[in-house]
């Protein structure tokens, strides 16, 4: 709340002084988008991949035998953010991705075991994962009041789609949009393009893209004219390329 001198009318460069305060200095709420349509990010954003993950290969290393659990996790992440960088590049294909991802994790961390076998079952344990990112559910119920929300995504259409519904969080998204579907993969044009077909009376200037991803959601969105809220869950270096940077979900609130 402004708590300074109350400006006269009268006084014209005083005014205009008080004018820019409100609309510049006030805060976050003075610039509030004008939004009608969220595309939302899945992973890392609604449901948390990481601790899911980390869940999956614990249970795969059980079904398996393998005392490595830590170790697999630890350098599953590089491995799996490496490869789905290469995804978003349009250089790699999610089918290659599931032949080398584990071959590459056991190599990283010095694991003999078999690399297909594993990641089958850590697929199987993944898709009914369903852990959910502080403050999720709080901003979908805020959000599908005032919004028409749609979830975005690059990973498997079924899974995604059983993830949310396990999570409760699929009543409050209109749809889900993901990349196998729609044969592009964010951030291309393409798979904009494809929501936009599919959401009635959309555009640019009314959508919003919310997610944890400089490469795949803030640049996707960003280079296709819409408003970008990058929620930066592990706390990165700040970035220029958002309009918006949040460190929990909950943050949302005061911008939308």
């Amino acid at each position: 709340m402004y708590s300074g001198t109350v400006l006269s009318m009268g006084n014209r460069g005083d005014f205009y002084t008080f004018v820019f305060f409100l609309y510049f200095g006030a805060g976050v709420c003075y610039n509030r988008p004008m939004i009608k349509i969220v595309l939302i990010d899945i992973d890392n954003t609604l449901l948390d991949f990481d601790k899911c993950a980390k869940d999956s290969i614990k249970k795969a290393c059980e079904v398996y035998s393998l005392p490595f659990a830590e170790e697999i996790f630890s350098a599953f992440i590089p491995v799996n953010d490496s490869l789905w960088r290469e995804i978003e590049k349009g250089t790699l294909t999610k089918k290659r991705l599931h032949e080398i991802r584990f071959w590459r994790v056991f190599e990283a961390a010095g694991v003999n075991a078999d690399g297909n076998a594993f990641e089958k079952t850590f697929r199987e344990f993944l898709e009914t994962s369903h852990e959910k990112v502080d403050g999720a559910e709080e901003l979908l119920s805020y959000l599908s009041t005032k919004y028409r929300v749609y979830a975005v995504s690059n990973a498997a259409h079924f899974e995604q789609l059983t993830r949310l519904e396990r999570a409760g969080l699929s009543r409050y998204i209109s749809d889900c949009f993901v990349s196998e579907v729609l044969g592009a993969e964010k951030p291309s044009a393409k798979f904009f393009d494809a929501c936009f077909l599919r959401i009635a009376d959309a555009e640019k200037e009314n959508t919003v893209v919310i997610g944890d991803s400089l490469s795949a959601d803030m640049i996707g969105g960003k280079n296709y004219g819409l408003k970008t809220i990058w929620f930066n869950k592990k706390g990165a270096p700040s970035s220029k390329i958002p309009d918006y940077t949040v460190y929990s979900l909950a943050e949302i609130k005061n911008i939308l």
